[in-house]
C-alpha cells in the first residue's frame, strides 16, 4: 500500500524570498521563509492563542520564475499546495540541536495583503502551477 502526501497550507511570507539558479544553471529554485498561526487551544476553559510555525515553502523550475516574477514582500499571503515535506536536523552557531521544515510546493497561490496600507488597490490572486 502507498501513501500519499495532499494538502494545502495558508501563511504569511515572514522573510523576503531566496531565488537562485540550480547546481546545473539549468532553471530556477525558490526559498520563502514562511509563518503560520496554529490553532488557538482551550485548557480548562482558558483560550491559548496558537503557535507560530515556521517553515519554509520550496519551489522549483517555472513555478520559481513565476515566484520570482510575483515579487512577493513581507507580509504577504500564500497558498500552497504541498507535494513533499522535508525536515532537516542541524546545529547551530552556538552548537545546539535546532530543526527545520520545509514544504516542497506543487503550486502556489499568491494573494496580497490587502489590508496593508501600502497596497493602494486590490489586485487580483495570482495563481502559479
Amino acid at each position: 500500500m502507498h501513501g500519499t502526501l495532499d494538502f494545502t497550507l495558508t501563511a504569511f511570507v515572514h522573510r523576503a524570498p531566496h531565488i537562485a539558479p540550480t547546481r546545473n544553471q539549468s532553471s530556477l529554485w525558490a526559498a520563502i521563509p514562511i509563518c503560520l498561526r496554529l490553532p488557538d487551544v482551550i485548557e480548562d476553559g482558558t483560550i491559548h492563542p496558537g503557535k507560530l510555525h515556521y517553515a519554509q515553502v520550496k519551489a522549483f523550475g517555472l513555478l520559481a520564475t513565476r515566484i520570482q516574477d510575483a515579487s512577493l514582500n513581507i507580509g504577504d499571503w500564500i497558498t500552497v499546495a504541498v507535494r513533499d515535506v522535508q525536515t532537516r536536523v542541524y546545529l547551530n552557531a552556538q552548537k545546539q540541536p535546532r530543526a527545520s521544515v520545509e514544504y516542497i510546493a506543487e503550486s502556489i497561490i499568491i494573494r496580497p495583503d490587502l489590508e496593508r496600507p501600502s497596497n493602494p488597490a486590490p489586485s487580483q490572486a495570482a495563481h502559479t502551477a
